[in-house]
């Protein structure tokens, strides 16, 4: 065998790695954003659902939005089997889907052809992930009485005015915010 020899049987192996890798690799699980108590994930339905596995608390009410961009038949409805719901998603739409407190466990939908896949997994070890903080100069809405809702303004117990942080992460303000 040459030189061109080896290079081919190379090339077909690290083809078939990328493969493997891309087609059986453990996915990453989108956690639900919590914002008013109810948490809240996005998920685009393109040609399957991203993300297609979800994580989120047990106990506290979760909304899913599905951002259905395209019109093919399969993707026009959800189904939850275990769940006993589904709903009807309409073309270049956005549908929400409410599950009121969902048990712990692992849930599996998918579309009206069962075709398409994803998961919600209802763990209670799992945080729930804050919102992201608002842009800079939103006005405060909440009372001064109040706790400070989930997102990165400073605690109502702060006398002086503090503006948002300029990054829409709180990286470097974690220490002043409650993010």
């Amino acid at each position: 065998m040459n030189g061109a020899g080896i290079a081919v049987v190379i090339a077909a192996a690290a083809a078939l790695a990328g493969l493997g890798w891309f087609f059986f690799a453990p996915r990453r699980a989108h956690a639900a954003e919590l914002a008013g108590g109810v948490q809240r994930v996005t998920v685009t339905v393109k040609g399957g659902y991203a993300p297609d596995v979800i994580r989120a608390q047990p106990g506290i009410p979760l909304e899913l939005v599905f951002d259905r961009q395209e019109s093919g038949d399969c993707t026009s409805r959800v189904v939850f089997p275990d769940l006993a719901m589904s709903a009807a998603l309409p073309a270049y739409e956005q549908t929400t889907v409410r599950v009121a407190a969902p048990a712990a466990g692992s849930f599996g939908f998918a579309c009206g052809m069962n075709m398409i896949h994803g998961t919600l997994i209802v763990d209670p070890g799992w945080p729930v992930t804050p919102p992201r903080c608002p842009p800079r100069g939103t006005p405060r809405s909440w009372p001064r009485s109040t706790a400070s809702p989930p997102g990165c303004w400073p605690s109502p117990t702060r006398s002086r005015t503090i503006r948002p942080p300029p990054s829409p992460r709180c990286t470097a303000w974690a220490s002043r915010w409650s993010c």
